[in-house]
């Protein structure tokens, strides 16, 4: 959690639209982390109607370190959701303060409790400063059991599940905030979501 006058270390974004069923147990694997150091959570609403940004309010507004911000929905107002999804993740990186980020979706998890600590120790070694961000594995959860996620390359205008590779997905990343700071913030209209910020 953040202290007064400390530096964060890792800011965990979250974005939220109406994941009521999903958005607690989000939040939840992040507080569950075993992390030693300073640490904000930032969830971005983009307009919820389902009651989660009610939740969100009422089980985390206590939390110092954990901020909630809210992106106005004009109902008659019409665009693609990635755009929207991209702009709310600018805003969330435009109020992170941490030296890393992670961005995860209100309906993934964190299944393992050293997630950051594991790639954040490994980003720290003198030896990795030139690299950008560290990725792990992603798993499905499915009928009570859960197998590992296989790459989806695209070739020749489609894609294909490849089980021999692995899927690198955003939310297994931790990535240094500063590799994506000079990204222009007009850039949603191509998406800055998932495999474009990959």
């Amino acid at each position: 959690m953040v202290g007064r006058n400390s530096k964060v270390k890792l800011s965990c974004l979250i974005t939220n639209y109406n994941q009521i069923d999903w958005i607690e147990e989000a939040v939840e694997s992040i507080l569950r982390q075993n992390i030693d150091y300073d640490y904000e959570i930032l969830i971005g609403d983009d307009g919820s109607n389902d009651g989660s940004l009610e939740l969100l309010r009422q089980k985390y507004e206590h939390f110092s370190h954990i901020h909630v911000f809210v992106q106005d929905r004009d109902l008659n107002a019409k665009e693609f959701s990635d755009w929207r999804h991209s702009r709310l993740i600018f805003r969330l990186l435009d109020e992170a303060k941490g030296e890393y980020v992670s961005i995860l979706d209100g309906d993934d998890y964190y299944c393992d409790m050293n997630h950051f600590r594991r790639k954040i120790k490994l980003l720290d070694r003198e030896e990795n400063e030139e690299c950008v961000a560290c990725y792990g594995n992603m798993y499905r959860l499915s009928d009570g059991k859960t197998e590992l996620y296989t790459c989806v390359p695209y070739e020749e205008g489609k894609y294909q599940w490849k089980k021999e590779m692995i899927y690198v997905h955003l939310a297994t990343a931790v990535i240094r905030k500063k590799a994506l700071e000079d990204v222009p913030r007009n850039i949603f209209y191509e998406q800055f979501v998932d495999w474009e910020i990959t």
